[in-house]
């Protein structure tokens, strides 16, 4: 691993870390519109560990208002200019590496993966680029939404008793019945959250394995659960409640721990938060 790259995830760590005992985390705090960062040009979402420490930053300029981001280049191209001074902000860009098509399996051939580190700037920090206007959803289209991406995943979900948790011996979720939560946002917020730790199934992602037998495993199996919940959030356009920081907060040591012993652990939650994620919205 070359030294950008390597420098590149001690200052993501840290980031997070410090994120995270403040408090403003992406997945510990709502945000406005319907989306998570995106491209100013393209409107492409980022993803993995790109979404996470945007919205981050985002928080940190705006407050998440404007969700916006292009490179140095997208704004030239399009008559817009950088302001003076603008300091820009790191994400990671991953391609593959593919040999020509292996004519006896008729498919192409994965070398490798190559990591680059990459430069873009907030809309804020852009002369000429116009004033956001975001598409909001309105509660029944975001509810709508959330349904279709619960339905599509057939997941056995069971309403009773006054915990939430998902059971992987018996492969079921159990929530309180929706009249308990306190929000239509935190009864969603909490099952798309489940629906995360069920992709772990030995039938589908198979993740779970070690769950129980360590701190430092659960401590990741709940951050994959946090931030892929907040993935499927953005999809949705259902805004975290302002009470999930409370409700998680037996959690937060064990993530700065984490996150401290290893500067490859955020990345690692953040792949394996979008794979689940992912596997959930194709099934829609």
């Amino acid at each position: 691993m070359n030294e950008a790259i390597m420098k590149f995830r001690d200052e993501t760590t840290a980031r997070l870390i410090e994120a995270i005992k403040f408090g403003t985390a992406p997945w510990q705090r709502p945000w406005n519109g319907s989306y998570g960062a995106q491209n100013a040009v393209s409107h492409r979402l980022y993803n993995g560990i790109n979404q996470i420490l945007l919205m981050v930053k985002g928080m940190e300029i705006d407050g998440g208002a404007d969700p916006r981001w292009l490179t140095y280049r997208q704004a030239v191209c399009n008559g817009w200019k950088i302001k003076k001074g603008s300091k820009g902000t790191h994400v990671i860009l991953w391609k593959l590496i593919i040999a020509e098509k292996d004519e006896e399996l008729c498919d192409d051939k994965i070398l490798g993966v190559m990591q680059r580190v990459f430069t873009v700037f907030h809309a804020s920090q852009i002369d000429g680029i116009g004033e956001y206007r975001p598409v909001l959803l309105n509660d029944f289209e975001a509810q709508e939404k959330a349904e279709q991406i619960i339905a599509g995943s057939q997941a056995n979900i069971i309403h009773c008793g006054n915990e939430a948790f998902y059971e992987v011996i018996g492969d079921y979720i159990q929530l309180p019945v929706k009249r308990d939560f306190k929000s239509v946002e935190c009864y969603y917020s909490t099952l798309l959250h489940e629906l995360i730790h069920w992709t772990g199934h030995s039938s589908r992602l198979d993740r779970l394995v070690g769950y129980h037998r360590s701190k430092s495993n659960r401590a990741l199996e709940e951050l994959v659960a946090e931030i892929g919940s907040m993935f499927l959030s953005c999809e949705a356009g259902i805004p975290q409640s302002e009470g999930e920081f409370q409700n998680h907060a037996s959690y937060i040591d064990s993530w700065i721990k984490y996150l401290e012993s290893d500067n490859n652990a955020i990345f690692k939650a953040a792949a394996q938060a979008s794979r689940a994620s992912d596997f959930l919205l194709k099934r829609v």
